[in-house]
């Protein structure tokens, strides 16, 4: 018998929420698999492996044949239980449309696919179906065919973040694409039929590409067989969605079942038409946003609306965006209109958000005040108009910074606290704590070290009355622990990046600025590292300085003594060897690449390589290595008469 086929329930449970941790390209076919293995198994892999059974996509990304007979058969896996469902379920499945039919259809399959598709999910055959075709409309059915175990029962998330699913998720604009299409797709296609519901007011109405029906049909259909796609899926199962995506063209239909999405926490919705056309070179910019837009739009309003007050109390948590692809005509984004606060004023703050970046900020920006920021560990947003050192203050777990520049002042509030956290504990007004906040330890009140400071200080809640002021954070939680710091440009003075380096200093384990700017447009001697203070678990430092010169405190990489990556450079030429000086040896043993350019190489002492013994990589190099070298430290000493002994030897001459 198979070891894991004797574990207890909770125990398999336990590992197969472990699988699903990983990647979706690791985790769905172990999932697979363990569903192969056997019943017992398999009862407690499939919950898993079908709660989000289209996340397949985003691991099958890109256009090829594999991806698209793997797709198709989950595809019709999943619609063939739905075609099936008994009970509450079969009364609201809908008859399938013409367009999605014709695509899932089994003749334009092949061998190879439909091999590649059982490495994921069991795929269907022809023969699990019976096509019915509805004479009054343009809809199909499948006829019940009993399956083999109910998959859809188990599906949560019908989420997609990104890429049209179906065969055409690149390529719209090739009109070589139709040799993929089979005789019966090519006809129905080019179709009255088709013509008759494409959103012409999406497009500009003087646009030969988008009314020429030669041309615009064909874009068109794989929008349409996408959002019946979702919507064929999800009908059956409306009331056990907890995050569903929604296209914006189809919005409306799903405004006209919200009594049904009771579960529903999370509608995503993608862009999936063009609604600006900016390829034309006609007509104002004002006009290139179309009425059907501010129409989608107020139809997106709506169904969030109706859905809280259908189901209020912040049952509707997150309402998000995205187009699928980066690439339509004219380079549409996501319409700015989503940021409308009348939508977030009707969702609840976000519950501890963990990370800020431009996909949530406009919901935290509405309920800013209300917010518990204090879980969030990720910072790839620099909003403005706020301040951002009281919200900096506020992010109490802060591990991770990845902002454009930094604003002067963003952290000298953590270089204050810190200051005030020494001088408490210099004067004995507070007890070192653990770890875990709020656990006192006996420890000496004179204890100033760093890493006392770091892990923060408990206060003798005895000695405390209550009638006093709540204490600040940095009592009662500890410093901001930040660990890696990214900024994508850093301008003379550096003062606010020493801030970074003083406040952090026992934490921070990742500094990279990719550009450093002097005060003037012109070329400049940037000096960085005299302010710093030792950082003893800084393990990569990148530091870039293009069109300037960069000149590093003697004592930097003595200061980084558990440094692992370096990558520091400027676009120093022309030198005179009397002007440099070189760098104080360091004790490096734990670095393994080293990276220098421009002046860092050139002042980089080599007595500090005796003690770097994993070093892997060492490149040293000027920005012109053709007519730049790096003399020895031997060499450097004796430069400063270079140039009279080359005059007196001349004159001997």
């Amino acid at each position: 018998m198979d070891p894991l086929s004797i574990l207890p329930v909770e125990c398999l449970e336990h590992i197969i929420q472990s699988i699903t941790t990983f990647h979706c390209s690791v985790s769905l076919p172990t999932l697979a698999s363990l569903c192969r293995t056997n019943q017992y198994i398999a009862k407690v892999a499939l919950p898993y492996l079908y709660d989000d059974p289209l996340r397949i996509i985003e691991w099958l990304t890109g256009y090829n044949t594999t991806r698209h007979h793997r797709v198709r058969a989950l595809l019709r896996t999943l619609l063939l239980n739905g075609s099936s469902s008994i009970g509450a379920a079969a009364q609201h499945r809908p008859p399938l449309h013409r367009a999605l039919v014709l695509e899932l259809d089994a003749e334009t399959s092949d061998n190879t696919g439909s091999t590649a598709s059982n490495n994921i999910i069991p795929s269907s055959t022809k023969d699990d179906t019976t096509v019915l075709v509805n004479p009054d409309a343009a809809l199909l059915t499948i006829a019940p065919t009993p399956p083999q175990r109910d998959f859809l029962k188990y599906v949560r998330h019908i989420y997609l973040i990104r890429w049209s699913f179906m065969k055409y998720s690149i390529g719209w604009y090739n009109s070589q694409d139709e040799r993929e299409y089979s005789a019966d797709q090519l006809q129905y296609i080019h179709s009255p039929e088709v013509w008759s519901i494409y959103p012409l007011s999406a497009m500009e109405r003087h646009c030969y590409k988008h009314t020429n029906p030669e041309i615009a049909a064909p874009l068109f259909y794989p929008i349409l067989v996408d959002r019946e796609a979702i919507w064929a899926i999800a009908t059956p199962i409306f009331e056990q969605l907890e995050s569903l995506t929604i296209p914006f063209s189809d919005v409306r239909r799903y405004v006209e079942v919200v009594d049904r999405l009771e579960n529903l926490e999370r509608i995503h919705v993608i862009v999936d038409l063009v609604f600006e056309c900016y390829s034309c070179g006609h007509g104002q910019p004002g006009s290139r946003e179309k009425p059907c837009k501010t129409e989608a739009m107020k139809d997106v309003e709506h169904l969030v609306k109706s859905h809280t007050q259908r189901f209020p109390g912040g049952r509707l948590k997150e309402v998000t965006s995205s187009q699928p692809r980066p690439d339509y005509v004219g380079g549409q984004y996501v319409p700015a209109d989503f940021d409308s606060a009348s939508i977030f004023q009707l969702l609840p703050p976000p519950l501890k958000p963990l990370i800020i970046s431009r996909n949530n900020w406009s919901r935290i920006a509405f309920h800013l005040q209300t917010t518990d920021l204090s879980h969030v560990q990720a910072f790839h947003h620099l909003p403005q108009g706020v301040d951002q050192p009281e919200m900096l203050q506020r992010c109490r777990a802060l591990k991770k910074i990845v902002i454009p520049f930094l604003p002067a002042g963003s952290f000298y509030c953590a270089v204050q606290e810190k200051n005030n956290l020494q001088s408490a504990l210099g004067q004995g007004l507070v007890i070192g704590r653990c770890l875990t906040p709020g656990t006192p330890i006996t420890t000496s009140i004179r204890d100033s070290s760093s890493s006392s400071i770091n892990r923060g200080l408990c206060c003798d809640q005895d000695s405390i009355s209550s009638c006093l002021p709540p204490l600040p954070a940095y009592l009662t939680r500890g410093l901001i622990p930040l660990e890696s710091a990214t900024l994508h440009a850093c301008t003379l003075p550096c003062t606010d990046l020493d801030a970074i380096t003083y406040a952090f200093s026992d934490t921070l384990k990742n500094l990279r600025i990719e550009t450093l700017l002097g005060s003037t447009q012109g070329s400049a001697t940037i000096h960085l590292g005299q302010d710093w203070i030792e950082l003893p678990v800084l393990n990569s430092l990148v530091l870039r300085a293009p069109r300037h010169r960069l000149v590093l405190d003697p004592a930097l990489f003595s200061k980084c003594p558990s440094l692992q990556f370096a990558d520091i450079f400027d676009e120093t030429i022309s030198y005179s060897c009397s002007d440099i000086i070189p760098c104080l040896p360091a004790t490096l043993p734990e670095t393994t690449s080293l990276y220098l350019r421009g002046w860092p190489a050139l002042t980089f002492h080599p007595a500090s390589f005796e003690s770097m013994k994993n070093l892997v990589t060492l490149k040293l190099t000027m920005r012109r290595t053709e007519i730049c070298f790096i003399p020895p430290v031997e060499e450097l000493k004796r430069s400063y008469s270079l140039e009279a002994q080359t005059v007196d030897l001349r004159s001997a001459l």
